[in-house]
């Protein structure tokens, strides 16, 4: 299997950037299974770096259908504590697909 072969299975296979991809393969000298290690102990720690954040403003919904058989949430919220300019608003999320709110 040719670099590039391998570059792309790895991408195929983890869903990571090329550029991490590559730079994990060549840090495993070629070795896709060593590759793959690498990234998961990145992917790991950047997850930790992130979970340490608060969000600073955001937006959180939830709908039950009639029964309590089927529920639904959503959260969007923003860990940059930007908050929205002047004359920009968050517009409400609509309540079935295809569907204004």
């Amino acid at each position: 299997m040719g670099v590039s072969d391998t570059l792309k299975q790895l991408r195929d296979d983890t869903g990571v950037s090329i550029m991490q991809c590559k730079k994990a393969l060549e840090e495993a000298g070629g070795d896709i299974e060593k590759a793959k290690i690498i990234l998961r102990k990145q992917s790991s720690t950047i997850a930790s770096k992130k979970s340490d954040r608060s969000l600073g403003a955001g937006v959180a919904a939830a709908y039950t259908h009639a029964g309590g058989g089927v529920g639904q949430g959503l959260l969007l919220g923003d860990a940059g504590g930007q908050r929205l300019g002047p004359g920009l608003r968050l517009l409400p999320l609509p309540r079935r697909r295809g569907q204004p709110h």
